[in-house]
């Protein structure tokens, strides 16, 4: 018995990338700014999509966060914290 009732159609794993990359970027945003808490939202809200349609969230994308606070790891982007 395959696994096809449970897997996600393609289109729902394609637009669940695509807010990853968004979320992200929105995070990237955020940070620069200050807005600490609505970045870890962000960050915390990709993780989601990403469990729920097991999608694999990209590995550039997965080192610029810590995963246990999900504070951004770029240096410069510490500074202002």
């Amino acid at each position: 018995m395959t696994n096809d009732r449970r897997s996600k159609p393609p289109y729902q794993i394609k637009i669940a990338e695509e807010r990853i990359d968004i979320l992200f970027g929105e995070a990237e945003k955020r940070a620069k700014k200050g807005d600490y808490d609505l970045q870890r939202r962000y960050v915390r809200l990709a993780k989601r999509i990403g469990m729920r349609y097991n999608v694999k969230i990209p590995p550039g994308l997965k080192r610029k966060y810590c995963k246990y606070c999900l504070t951004a790891r770029n240096p410069a982007l510490k500074e202002a914290q």
